[in-house]
């Protein structure tokens, strides 16, 4: 099955003349405002920001397409699992690699700490889903007074342990 080579997490992403990727804001931390008390349940960190995977053959001559999905877990240390994303496909069937990029959608929010990415693959609908490695983390903790926001807190409707 394909490989997954590293993801990470980035303001942008484009392609340059030469093929090569261009990421601008790359993301391991952010800073969100104080939590009001009437916003627990529900609360979601929206981050403007694209999850970057780059996938390859595992081997060169053998085209293949699988499945990737993002499990969000976290805070520490329970790493408690919070929801994943709908699979998305990864076609390593016309390229040796690949790149695959998607909108990282709203976090559900259980407190500050380093939450964990888990980057998923399966062959095909209905097979299990097995770790990819290369996890994800992401330190969410509290602006200081005065410091910039680097993300929105909103009450959004996030089910808890759902789809995301």
């Amino acid at each position: 099955m394909a490989e997954h080579r590293w993801s990470l997490i980035c303001q942008s992403v484009r392609t340059d003349a030469n093929n090569n990727l261009d990421l601008t804001g790359v993301i391991d931390e952010v800073h969100v405002a104080p939590i009001p008390s009437e916003v627990t349940d529900g609360a979601a960190v929206a981050l403007d920001a694209q999850v970057v995977s780059v996938w390859h053959r595992d081997t060169w001559d053998t085209p293949e397409r699988l499945q990737m999905r993002l499990v969000f877990h976290g805070p520490r240390p329970n790493l408690d699992r919070l929801g994943e994303t709908q699979p998305f496909g990864v076609n390593v069937w016309e390229y040796p690699v690949v790149r695959v990029s998607a909108r990282l959608p709203p976090l559900p929010l259980r407190g500050f700490g380093v939450y964990r990415i888990r980057i998923e693959k399966r062959r095909d609908e209905g097979a299990p889903w097995v770790h990819a490695g290369g996890d994800i983390t992401l330190g969410i903790w509290e602006a200081p007074a005065g410091a910039a926001i680097g993300a929105t807190l909103s009450n959004a409707n996030v089910a808890s342990k759902g789809t995301l």
